[in-house]
């Protein structure tokens, strides 16, 4: 988070309520995580490409990639006060005063993200451990995220196919933008199946930052875990770029939202091997 540049007010008074600042500070934390994930990774790479790691030109692309994280990190803030409804400025401001009253919630999460950061710039692992519902155990997120993502695959095969009766020579462009207008209803489709599912939330806490919280912890905790995401992902991408590609896929005519566990698991294992490495997945290469 860049406090820089930014003036605090009059001590004790704030722009906006310490919930709304630390929900902010929440959200950016778990988005974070996956840029960190990624620039964890890559300066292992380069570190073990170089024969030395304190030469000029290591130093310089270690640099530059830590520019583009911190880029891409303000980015992040400035989209969820956007989101909000949250001036990025005197949100700052807000911050900043918590931070030097030593309000300890805010330090918290303040210290963990420079934590966060600083172990990714070594190219360290990086580990957190999120609050988020007991029942959503490993096994219950893995299936969560199976069951989400293939409804989301309905609603797109269902809006793209319903496009394409009326403009059967559509490009990728424009199907692209017929999967984008669908964002609405997949929110309220994940919304409504984690309240199938009864899982717990506070009032105003977000479904999606609930799920990442048990997404990330588990992701960077458990090797397994990360595998079973990769395959689902696969899944889910190869048949992203099949339905873009205009390609006939019976079984998403059906909505998995409807389905029982037993119904959903037959669904899915279909899915799996008819798709996982389908005619499409030259796409993702």
């Amino acid at each position: 988070m860049n406090k820089k540049g930014t003036t605090v007010g009059q001590p004790g008074k704030f722009n906006y309520s310490k919930d709304q600042v630390l929900r902010v500070m929440h959200e950016v934390l778990l988005d974070s995580v996956d840029y960190l994930l990624k620039y964890s990774n890559t300066v292992q790479e380069i570190s073990k490409k170089a024969t030395d790691k304190d030469d000029d030109e290591t130093k310089l692309e270690i640099e530059k990639l830590s520019e583009r994280l911190h880029g891409a990190l303000l980015e992040l803030e400035n989209d969820v006060c956007l989101l909000r409804s949250i001036d990025i400025e005197k949100y700052y401001e807000d911050v900043t005063q918590y931070d030097n009253m030593g309000d300890p919630e805010v330090r918290d999460k303040l210290n963990l993200l420079g934590k966060l950061i600083e172990n990714a710039s070594k190219g360290e692992k990086i580990v957190v451990d999120f609050e988020f519902p007991k029942e959503l155990t490993k096994e219950k997120t893995l299936k969560l995220y199976k069951l989400i993502l293939m409804t989301h695959l309905h609603l797109h095969y269902t809006s793209v196919q319903k496009y394409l009766v009326k403009y059967s020579n559509a490009s990728t462009r424009e199907l692209e933008q017929v999967i984008d207008e669908d964002e609405v209803e997949r929110v309220k489709r994940r919304e409504k199946i984690m309240e199938k599912e009864m899982i717990t939330r506070k009032p105003d806490e977000d479904y999606r930052m609930i799920l990442h919280a048990a997404y990330y912890t588990y992701l960077t905790h458990d090797p397994e875990f990360e595998k079973q995401i990769q395959k689902i992902l696969s899944l889910y991408q190869n048949l992203l770029h099949m339905i873009k590609d205009k390609a006939e896929i019976p079984e998403l005519k059906l909505d998995p939202i409807t389905m029982n566990y037993i119904l959903f698991d037959e669904f899915y294992n279909r899915l799996n091997s008819k798709y996982l490495y389908g005619p499409s997945i030259h796409s993702l290469i």
